[in-house]
């Protein structure tokens, strides 16, 4: 028998060569791919970072740039906008509060193959500007009306000015053997409250300026013309110094004072051997030093600083009066701005909201031609134009002028006290106003936040009204 001789067949291999090194190619393709795309796309990713890292560095720069130019002068602080090939750069700036504003700056990138923006907030204030400066509301907004709250007497003597800032109104009168400078807690305007009612400076006090930790007041004295007040315990005011103005002008009276960047304008009445307009550095407020004087031939019944201008309320012919301070080291360059009627009537305050300022005019004799409210713009300094008038037939004791609300206090003997609100539109044309009794005489008033505060002559009181 033969024998049976087994063959082992090899199977073929080739077809799953073949497969496998179709599968190779396609793992090999895929990895080699997905390591162009990872290597690409970090040059994306890389791009990309840079690109948000110029971007930030570009809002951080204009940031600071807008810092810088608002503790300078926070009204040059305005928006703007560049563009740039692929770069485009914006700042938006809203106003915020008085001496405040929100600042946004944006970066943008546009490419054909990146499109990417960002942004960054800050707000800019000038607390320098702020110290001294008028803290009420520059816009009211969604006003219904005026409603009067509560109301605190003061002394039985003359009550002469108010400054109110923060929660408390400084108050003060013409004594000079008692109590004349008091300070009221304000912040419940239902029940204003004294905080101090027992201090006196020893001299009657014609006016005040509240900046900061102190109160620089004028006092109706040839001895001493200005008093430095500490208020920083509110609850325990003290007299820091005394001040007396130079020869020729040692013996004039002061009638009005006002602070700016760390200097007193302080203005006086008529001296005919002296001068009536006063510049005094306050740097150092223990030390006052005087800078300068020029005389203005009238008494100055109220002082208002723009830039480097001074406007002052006087009496007709002349009831504005501006003097151009640039070099205030040298003659200054006045500019009279007569009145159309009635020489012996003066200009008697003075309000500033932008480029537009409040005249307000006291009356003596009744005259059908006598506008007692003027505004001017004053946008092309030193050449005012009047832009609106309003004839009360009223003597005005006191103006506080915003962007939509301007209040007037007005008399008239004991046949009328009130207090006058206007409603101006942004071009500034003040309409009709709104009057509001008044118990007493009115003598100066002030506001701060959505607030009116009003201060009567004998006996003194303090009467509070809400701008809702």
């Amino acid at each position: 028998m033969k024998p049976v001789v087994l063959i082992k067949r090899e199977k073929s291999t080739k077809g799953f060569i073949t497969l496998e090194i179709i599968i190779s190619l396609f793992i090999i393709t895929t990895v080699i791919s997905s390591l162009f795309s990872v290597f690409f796309g970090s040059q994306y990713f890389l791009s990309d970072s840079e690109t948000v890292g110029e971007l930030i560095y570009r809002n951080r720069l204009n940031l600071e740039e807008a810092r810088a130019l608002g503790y300078r002068d926070i009204e040059t602080l305005v928006s703007w906008r560049e563009q740039e090939e692929h770069l485009e750069e914006e700042l938006s700036v809203k106003r915020f509060y008085d001496f405040s504003k929100e600042v946004e700056s944006r970066a943008s990138w546009n490419s054909n193959f990146l499109e990417l923006s960002l942004g960054l907030k800050s707000f800019v204030s000038d607390w320098k500007q702020s110290v001294g400066s008028n803290t009420c509301f520059r816009n009211f907004k969604d006003r219904s009306g005026i409603e009067q709250k509560g109301n605190l007497d003061i002394s039985e003597n003359l009550s002469t000015d108010i400054d109110v800032v923060g929660e408390r109104a400084y108050i003060t009168t013409d004594s000079s053997s008692g109590p004349n400078f008091f300070i009221v807690d304000v912040s419940d305007p239902l029940n204003p409250v004294f905080v101090s009612d027992n201090f006196g400076t020893g001299k009657k006090i014609s006016s005040l300026h509240i900046a900061g930790r102190y109160a620089y007041v004028s006092t109706n004295s040839t001895a001493k013309q200005i008093q430095v007040v500490d208020v920083f315990d509110s609850s325990n005011p003290n007299l820091l110094t005394e001040y007396k103005l130079p020869d020729p002008s040692s013996t004039t009276t002061p009638t009005s004072i006002f602070y700016k960047d760390q200097k007193i304008y302080l203005g006086t009445g008529k001296h005919d051997g002296g001068l009536e307009f006063h510049l005094i550095d306050v740097s150092q407020p223990g030390t006052p030093r005087h800078l300068n004087s020029w005389e203005i031939d009238a008494k100055v019944n109220d002082i208002i600083i723009k830039e480097n201008f001074a406007f002052l309320a006087s009496v007709n012919p002349f009831p504005l009066r501006i003097i151009d301070l640039s070099d205030y080291f040298s003659e200054a360059i006045k500019v009279f701005v007569s009145s159309p009627s009635n020489d012996g009537q003066a200009g008697q305050n003075l309000s500033l909201v932008n480029n537009f300022l409040i005249l307000s005019r006291s009356v003596f004799i009744r005259v059908p031609d006598y506008d007692e409210l003027v505004v001017f713009d004053i946008s092309d300094l030193p050449n005012p134009i009047i832009k609106d008038t309003f004839r009360f037939g009223e003597t005005t004791r006191g103006v506080v002028g915003r962007e939509n609300l301007l209040a007037v206090a007005t008399t008239w003997g004991s046949e009328n006290k009130e207090l006058q609100f206007f409603r101006p539109d942004e071009s500034y044309e003040i309409g009709l106003p709104e009057s509001h009794n008044l118990s007493e005489k009115p003598v100066a008033i002030d506001c701060e936040d959505n607030f009116i505060y009003v201060v009567t002559e004998s006996p003194s009181k303090l009467i509070i009204f809400e701008i809702l």
